[in-house]
């Protein structure tokens, strides 16, 4: 198995965290944000943690934060990914991303990307080197690029007021910096991230955590990332994850 990381350029970071390109059978960690993989070989089998298995042979959106995703193929398994920042997606797609928070979506159920050329133009790339796939996609979104700076204004500074306390920020905190009610944020998260505000400032807290646990004692990271002791710490990743901090990092 191979899994090659890209970066996006420094214009596209507040949308995409990274590219990523995939040779062979593995599992992946979907933290943070929206996948959208286009399949370069044979049909897949996607396993999201919670859901059934998916066999698929065309591009895909992977919904969700911190899902275990696992793929798999009979044949050549090869894929390209692009894994958005919260809010990051929400131009592509005026559905709500409530709903398909959590699951694997064919992209021909996405009608809202048929037309505009990005899946052609993967496809006609099918054999290309990693980096050629992230150069095409990045002409792609410069095309794009008055609908992306289009995004939420208010979700676009509660994500960014979230990163900045490392999640360890309370909701009506959060809503009165953002110039809004708790319920006005709560909604706009639903249309444009697809999970409340509380859940993304969890998440960020345990992404934090488990960034530390390989080289810390675990009692010090939970204290110093907000968390009550370290019996919290675990009950919190087994609530978000389904897995212990042992499980994600077993050397801590």
């Amino acid at each position: 198995m191979s899994l090659h990381g890209i970066a996006p350029p420094l214009a596209w970071a507040p949308f995409i965290a990274s590219y990523w390109h995939l040779d062979g059978d593995s599992v992946v960690d979907i933290h943070g944000g929206v996948a959208l993989v286009f399949n370069l070989g044979d049909p897949v089998t996607v396993d999201v943690q919670g859901h059934d298995s998916l066999q698929v042979a065309s591009p895909f959106l992977l919904g969700g934060l911190s899902r275990r995703v696992g793929f798999r193929a009979d044949g050549d398994l090869r894929l390209f990914g692009v894994r958005f920042r919260p809010c990051g997606v929400f131009p592509f797609f005026s559905m709500p991303q409530m709903e398909f928070a959590g699951q694997c979506v064919v992209l021909d159920e996405l009608w809202e990307l048929k037309g505009l050329g990005v899946v052609e133009a993967m496809a006609r790339g099918r054999g290309d080197a990693p980096d050629d796939y992230a150069c095409r996609f990045n002409e792609f979104f410069a095309a794009r690029r008055d609908s992306f700076l289009s995004y939420g204004r208010v979700v676009a500074m509660a994500v960014a007021v979230i990163r900045r306390e490392c999640g360890n920020v309370t909701m009506a905190a959060l809503a009165a910096e953002c110039g809004v009610s708790r319920r006005h944020l709560e909604r706009l998260f639903d249309e444009r991230i697809g999970v409340t505000p509380k859940h993304l400032a969890r998440m960020f807290r345990l992404s934090l955590a488990l960034g530390h646990l390989p080289s810390s004692d675990a009692a010090d990271v939970a204290a110093r990332c907000g968390y009550f002791d370290q019996p919290h710490l675990i009950r919190e990743c087994r609530c978000l994850t389904d897995y212990s901090p042992s499980q994600m990092h077993p050397s801590s």
